[in-house]
């Protein structure tokens, strides 16, 4: 017979579960969407898997590295449009890197060369 005790751990436990299997969804989902060019969506999806499981390191460091990749491959693609002239193109990839980084010195500087 479970006492009052035992039915409040079991529920408690029951929920930590519920949000790790959350987590784990929406890690996955974050995975696949930045694997296949949807980056913004993914990187979401991530940051909501670390916000339902904020102990899991794995979690962290994924968001942290997808992150920072995008942004530089971001940054890259950016810096090759403006090179060629294609700086519609330019300013979008920038303004995606601020989306992901608001304060990006990087973006923002080719921004303001675009702008000149």
């Amino acid at each position: 017979m479970i006492n009052g005790f035992g039915l409040r751990r079991l529920a408690l436990t029951s929920l930590l579960l519920l949000a790790a299997c959350a987590g784990e969804r929406a890690y996955r989902e974050g995975v696949e969407l930045t694997e296949g060019g949807q980056i913004e969506q993914g990187l979401e999806k991530l940051q909501q898997a670390v916000k339902e499981s904020p102990e899991n390191k794995e979690y962290r460091v994924a968001l942290m590295n997808r992150r920072m990749n995008a942004i530089n491959e971001l940054l890259a693609s950016a810096e090759n449009s403006f090179s060629a002239g294609e700086f519609a193109e330019a300013e979008e990839q920038y303004n995606r890197v601020i989306g992901i980084e608001k304060d990006n010195s990087r973006a923002q500087a080719g921004l303001r060369r675009i702008a000149q």
